[in-house]
């Protein structure tokens, strides 16, 4: 390990001498000013890159893949931390045995109130989260979850219900994406339930960008869609809750 160390620590030592000495012998446009700072060290091709004679931060990159875009490169939030900037917000930051990315979509929602008389009959209730607890990229809102980007989501749902008589029969939780729907918990007891019933369920979604995600849930058996409620609290113990993670 210690020789491969040593190794790579040589290379891109001998790599910025030689950007350096060709850099002071013309192929290397020396100084180039992309924000107004000399000795900018950029190459000649027109989309080329730049090391930028100035401070890093999370948010300014002074390792520039392409000069023609100085906003999106290799910065700095701090001593030991290297952080990935793309259009000058930070999307990865690496420290010591840590990667995070703060600007990843993720969110947590919950119902703080117990909302009344939702189902009962069949009805596919529309389940309520009106508190958020985070939101990287503010992409939940009116109970639902929008993907910002094409990718695989994991999404979890737990919804407590209650007011079940001995009619019902049936209860069912699922979550609805715009390519597909995943059905969860499904209890068939039959007339013996019990007054309060919690479902949970979680799924690997795919989704493309803009695509939608809600939970419903459903109880089979009553006399009306009137009967069923689904619980809330304001409390930090989450009876009803809705989470999900962009994961690849």
């Amino acid at each position: 390990m210690g020789d491969k160390l040593r190794l790579w620590v040589g290379t891109a030592a001998a790599v910025v001498a030689l950007l350096v000495l060709v850099g002071a012998a013309g192929p290397l446009n020396n100084p180039v000013d992309l924000n107004s700072v000399a000795q900018d060290i950029c190459a000649d091709n027109a989309n080329g890159p730049c090391l930028q004679n100035e401070a890093a931060s999370s948010t300014n990159p002074t390792v520039i893949p392409n000069k023609t875009d100085p906003d999106t490169g290799i910065g700095s939030a701090g001593a030991d931390q290297l952080s990935l900037i793309a259009g000058g917000v930070e999307a990865v930051r690496a420290t010591s045995g840590n990667v995070t990315m703060a600007s990843n979509a993720c969110f947590l929602a919950h119902n703080s109130v117990t909302d009344v008389d939702q189902t009962g009959n069949g009805a596919q209730a529309t389940v309520d989260f009106d508190t958020e607890i985070f939101d990287q990229g503010g992409d939940f809102a009116a109970d639902a979850f929008t993907a910002p980007v094409t990718g695989r989501y994991l999404l979890t749902a737990t919804v407590q219900i209650l007011s079940m008589t001995t009619a019902a029969d049936g209860a069912t939780l699922r979550i609805v994406t715009s390519n597909r729907t995943y059905r969860g918990n499904r209890f068939d007891l039959g007339g013996d339930f019990p007054p309060v019933l919690g479902l949970t369920m979680s799924a690997v979604a795919d989704m493309d960008a803009a695509d939608t995600a809600t939970v419903t849930v459903a109880v089979t058996g009553e006399a009306s869609d009137l009967i069923v409620d689904i619980e809330g609290s304001a409390s930090s113990e989450l009876f009803t809750s809705f989470s999900g993670c962009l994961v690849s």
